[in-house]
């Protein structure tokens, strides 16, 4: 005889089918009448169980969407700053790559970069000094007065520095 129930095929475990069997032998039906009986009675409760589930579900695709929401606006509000910043970035590196293009090609004519900023207004000059100065004086092995700065100081400090050869002259034994 057709039936106009739905039909579906599962597959139960050892325990689960022994249960069933033993209790459609004590009603004497069939296993597809316990198991219907079965789901018949716990439907209500899948059908609640159901809804929470849908619920959450909605639930947390609301909290995704109202999270992306405040994502887009955050980044709505961030991007023009970051793009800024970029562009400065991008406006740097075009200027350090020009400098360094025209330092290069100074470098290949034999020329040197014009000199700028305040090293231009107070040019300070640097004095290495003689190490190994000449020497003044009569025969070979006789040591005499050394000529040449040996300091690297301004004038100021010169005056002060009695160790300097050249500012206070003596003559070393």
């Amino acid at each position: 005889m057709a039936t106009t129930k739905k039909r579906i095929t599962i597959s139960l475990g050892d325990l689960e089918y022994a249960a069933v069997s033993r209790m459609a032998k004590v009603g004497g039906s069939p296993v597809s009448s316990v198991i219907s009986e079965l789901l018949a009675e716990v439907a209500p409760m899948l059908n609640s169980m159901a809804d929470m589930a849908e619920q959450a579900i909605a639930a947390q695709d609301e909290v995704r969407s109202a999270l992306r929401r405040a994502v887009d606006r955050a980044d709505a509000e961030v991007m023009p700053q970051v793009q800024a910043v970029f562009n400065r970035l991008e406006e740097l590196r075009h200027e350090m790559r020009k400098a360094a293009d025209g330092v290069r090609d100074s470098a290949k004519a034999g020329l040197t970069a014009p000199a700028s900023g305040p090293a231009l207004k107070n040019p300070r000059p640097v004095i290495t000094g003689v190490r190994n100065g000449q020497r003044r004086g009569g025969a070979r092995g006789k040591k005499g007065v050394i000529f040449g700065c040996t300091c690297t100081m301004t004038a100021h400090e010169r005056q002060e520095n009695p160790a300097c050869p050249v500012h206070f002259r003596r003559v070393r034994p």
